[in-house]
């Protein structure tokens, strides 16, 4: 797990993360197109059935935090 400082990060199995999904895109215009898209669609229509949870975020900048 990150050792984000002043983050618990000892949450019990259930409440844990189990996958996620990053999305890059130019600009918003372009994420928005990607959310109208039919497959997208079909997905969004039927995440009810297996998330008890979704997030999203923009990024304004990353950083890497480990380097090889």
């Amino acid at each position: 797990m990150h050792p984000t400082l002043g983050v618990g990060h000892d949450n019990p199995t259930f409440r844990r993360h189990h996958g996620s999904v990053v999305v890059g895109a130019d600009s918003r215009a372009a994420v928005e197109e990607l959310l109208k898209s039919e497959q997208v669609a079909g997905i969004v229509a039927d995440q009810h059935t297996v998330l008890t949870a979704a997030h999203a975020y923009t990024v304004e900048r990353s950083v890497p935090v480990v380097r090889p």
